[in-house]
C-alpha cells in the first residue's frame, strides 16, 4: 500500500466514523461532529476474552476499508452498509 491509498483509505475511514458517530447521537449534537473532533483512540469491545475494535471507529473502519480494499472492492465504493456487511460474515459485533 503506498502513501496516496493509506491517506485516502484515512479519509474514508473518517468519513465512516463520523457517519456512525453522528447515527449515535441527538441532532442537536450531531452538527458539531465534524473528522477533526472523532476520537482517533482505539475503542475496544469485548468478547470470549478478546478484544475487538469496534468496527465504526476510526482504526476499525480503517481496518476494515484496508481488508475490502485488498480483496477487490473500489475505495469509493465503500460504505458503512460494507462495513456492517463484513461484521455480520465475521459474526462480531
Amino acid at each position: 500500500m503506498n502513501r496516496r491509498l493509506s491517506k485516502r483509505i484515512n479519509n474514508k475511514a473518517s468519513e465512516i466514523a463520523v457517519e456512525w458517530l453522528k447515527s449515535m447521537i441527538p441532532e442537536s449534537e450531531a452538527d458539531t461532529v465534524t473528522s477533526k473532533n472523532i476520537p482517533r483512540d482505539n475503542p475496544c469491545a469485548y468478547r470470549n476474552g478478546v478484544a475487538y475494535s469496534v468496527p465504526y471507529s476510526f482504526k476499525g473502519a480503517k481496518r476494515i476499508i484496508k481488508i475490502l480494499v485488498r480483496r477487490g472492492k473500489d475505495l469509493n465504493d465503500i460504505t458503512m452498509q460494507d462495513i456492517e456487511q463484513r461484521v455480520r460474515s465475521t459474526q462480531r459485533s
